[in-house]
């Protein structure tokens, strides 16, 4: 049988291992907490740090874009430019053919007179 001084004893030491049990878990406890936190805090620098990358690459995409829209009103207008060339070039080179078959119809009336008057001449003689 236990005498009273050992019951005592017994009771004081499982005080004082309840009493370390419970600093182990409580500094458990902090620690997950802390683990939880770090962990939550990573998760939302990475979604933070995606959404960055997110926002970089639709900002990339609009450029893109804007660049390719510039690039087909560029070669568009040139396209244009070289049709209103070309359209400008067969207008003088139809204007310059026009004026030299008037220049040639001009000379022929001139010869065909010179010819008239020749033979006006010839028959009055």
């Amino acid at each position: 049988m236990k005498s009273f001084a050992n019951f005592s004893e017994d009771v004081d030491e499982r005080r004082l291992a309840l009493k370390q049990k419970q600093q182990q878990q409580a500094a458990s406890f902090k620690e997950k907490g802390a683990a939880v936190n770090q962990a939550a805090q990573e998760r939302l620098g990475a979604q933070k740090e995606k959404a960055k990358e997110a926002a970089k690459r639709a900002t990339a995409a609009r450029d893109a874009i804007k660049q390719r829209r510039k690039e087909s009103e560029d070669r568009r207008k040139e396209i244009e430019a070289k049709k209103k060339e070309r359209e400008d070039i067969s207008k003088e080179i139809a204007a310059s053919r026009e004026e030299h078959q008037q220049d040639r119809v001009d000379q022929k009336k001139k010869l065909d007179q010179k010819r008239m008057g020749k033979a006006r001449a010839e028959r009055e003689e």
